[in-house]
């Protein structure tokens, strides 16, 4: 009994210890799966760190190349600011410089309008006229008179078909009387019966003894050229005449002087419109002649003849003076 109890007792034993080496071996395999478990979840750590930092990186250069480009585009964009400001800059200039182009072209046109229609108004005065034809009517001029009714007739009747308005008047004079054919308008703008009453009148002109009244017709000429104010065409008074201001003794120097300045005042009043046209028929040299030189010297254009042929063309050159000048 003793011995089966002690093998009873050693059998207990032996399954304790074999309890607690299989739970030992268990256990060292529990520590071992343990451990590689560990091991694994440091390398998966390890790798998940890697990959962190790669990605890391990854977005860090990504940030630099987004960096680096936003840092690009600001300076195009500036740089187009820049282009685009120096292009509205250059488009102002060139719209500011357009502007006064175009103001200077205004102002151009205006300048020229302004001309042609000064010039025009010019045109218009220069294309009128008025004569007076001052000629002497005494005995003295019988030799001559038919040759100055032809002339003035001749003028009377070709001047109008040059210019827009043509008005004639004559006065005959000796012995203190004067006759007198006022101003008319004659030729194509006038009524055709004055130019028929005028050559009448010419006709009429026959030289009568007796002294001359220069100085009275010259005056008379001068008065009614200057009854109208507002005329701005040309005024031309033509002499024909052998003898000065005077009485049946002769020439008077002082009488001769006061209408030489009476004639110039006249005709410096307007010197770009008033000519006077002196004609000395006498064949000789005389006192007379230095007063009928004096008139036609009053201004530039008047003009001194002893021919009459040269009459009509210094009547004309009168006449057309201000149209040749613009």
């Amino acid at each position: 009994m003793s011995d089966i109890v002690e093998l009873e007792e050693d059998d207990g034993f032996g399954l304790v210890m074999a309890d607690i080496l299989f739970n030992t071996i268990g256990l060292g395999a529990l520590l071992m799966m343990v451990l590689i478990v560990n091991q694994g979840e440091k390398a998966k750590q390890a790798t998940d760190v890697g990959s962190l930092m790669s990605l890391i990186v990854d977005q860090r250069r990504q940030i630099e190349m987004v960096s680096k480009n936003l840092q690009e585009a600001q300076k195009e964009n500036d740089r187009q600011r820049e282009a685009a400001s120096k292009q509205r800059k250059q488009r102002s200039d060139e719209t500011a410089q357009y502007v006064q182009d175009i103001e200077k072209q205004r102002s151009d046109a205006e300048d020229r309008a302004d001309a042609a229609e000064e010039t025009l108004g010019k045109l218009k005065e220069a294309d009128q006229v008025r004569l007076y034809f001052l000629v002497d009517t005494s005995a003295s001029m019988s030799a001559g008179i038919d040759e100055v009714r032809h002339t003035l007739k001749m003028l009377s009747r070709t001047m109008p078909q040059a210019l827009t308005s043509v008005e004639v008047g004559v006065i005959g004079f000796r012995s203190g009387k004067l006759t007198e054919f006022e101003l008319h308008r004659i030729g194509q703008h006038g009524h055709p019966a004055d130019l028929t009453q005028l050559e009448t009148f010419l006709d009429e002109l026959q030289p009568v003894s007796g002294n001359t009244c220069v100085d009275l017709a010259i005056t008379k000429a001068i008065q009614s050229l200057g009854s109208d104010p507002n005329y701005t065409g040309s005024e031309i008074i033509l002499l024909c005449a052998d003898v000065g201001p005077g009485d049946s003794a002769g020439y008077h120097q002082s009488a001769g002087i006061s209408v030489i300045n009476r004639v110039r005042s006249w005709a410096q009043a307007a010197p770009d419109r008033r000519r006077f046209l002196s004609f000395y028929t006498a064949s000789k040299d005389d006192t007379h002649l230095a007063f009928f030189k004096g008139l036609g010297g009053v201004t530039p254009s008047s003009r001194f003849s002893r021919q009459l042929a040269s009459m009509f063309p210094l009547c004309f050159e009168a006449a057309f003076e201000r149209k040749t000048q613009l």
